[in-house]
């Protein structure tokens, strides 16, 4: 039992001289305690005893009369002082609310720190530095575009080289519509065959004409119809028909594409688990790949007939 109570009283004594004991305040003793605890939330803030920074010293007011008011108050005091310079405020500090209007404080002292020191400059100065302000500016407007423009270059590039190899793809796996490559064949090939035909036997009559009229000048009349044959089947007859073709056929299918994704055929087929590539990209490269070297031909004949 004397062991216990030894035990007890030890245990006490320690427990009295810790810094933690309840019955302990930071002044040492209960009745300061008592003191502090009835004094006012906002009068102990005010009167830190850690000796922190008060609210009263960031608003550079006087410590009985600060309050969150009070800090919003001067904060559109400075905000009004350099409404004319500080428009690019960031809208969270304007439509800041009063308790939390510190950061707003911060942002609009160091700003009206700068303007101030950009008056105390001379007029040359200040001219100077508006200047370089403006061209930097400027460079700045021209490093945008030109990004944006590069942008969209590697953007097309990308999508085109992604195409290809979805085509390439598609042209060697199954399944493979024949049907539609046949029925392109005869609207991108058989109905360009006129205006082909058409162009080449009018360039090929008026080559004759005037390299006859050229030729006959040195005695060479003889060979005209050799010179417009080579010239019309090495070059013209290749380079018109696929002017011709090109301009015919490229605008038939972007206008027929286009209308198709405007009206949601693409979508459609997509739905059903249809791929464009292969339903409608592959069946016309290859309609003009197998077409166009027959039009050169029929258009070289008809030159050369011309």
């Amino acid at each position: 039992m004397s062991q216990k109570l030894s035990w007890f009283a030890t245990t006490m004594q320690l427990f009295s001289r810790s810094s933690r004991s309840p019955w302990r305040t930071r002044t040492g003793t209960p009745a300061t305690a008592r003191t502090e605890r009835a004094q006012p939330r906002a009068k102990r803030r005010n009167q830190s005893p850690r000796g922190g920074t008060s609210a009263a010293k960031i608003a550079g007011t006087p410590k009985t009369t600060v309050s969150a008011r009070t800090i919003a108050q001067t904060i559109a005091e400075r905000t009004a002082r350099i409404a004319g310079d500080c428009s690019c405020a960031p809208p969270t500090l304007k439509k800041s609310r009063p308790r939390g209007s510190f950061a707003a404080a911060v942002f609009y002292s160091g700003r009206e720190r700068r303007l101030e020191s950009r008056d105390s400059m001379p007029p040359t100065t200040q001219q100077t530095a508006t200047t370089i302000f403006y061209r930097n500016i400027r460079w700045l407007k021209f490093v945008d575009r030109l990004g944006k423009k590069g942008a969209g270059i590697l953007e097309y590039l990308g999508g085109l080289g992604t195409m290809l190899v979805q085509t390439a793809h598609a042209a060697v796996t199954r399944p493979f519509y024949a049907s539609q490559v046949v029925a392109q064949m005869d609207d991108l090939g058989v109905k360009s065959l006129s205006i082909t035909g058409i162009t080449a036997f009018s360039v090929g009559m008026v080559l004759a004409l005037q390299t006859a009229y050229s030729l006959a000048a040195f005695g060479g009349k003889m060979f005209t119809g050799r010179v417009v044959a080579i010239s019309l089947v090495r070059e013209l007859g290749p380079v018109l028909t696929a002017l011709m073709v090109g301009g015919r056929v490229g605008s038939g299918i972007t206008a027929e594409l286009g209308s198709m994704t405007v009206t949601e055929q693409v979508d459609a087929l997509r739905s059903m688990a249809i791929s464009p590539i292969r339903r409608l990209v592959l069946p016309r490269i290859l309609a003009v790949v197998i077409m166009l070297p027959i039009l050169t031909a029929i258009a070289d004949v008809l030159g050369i007939l011309g």
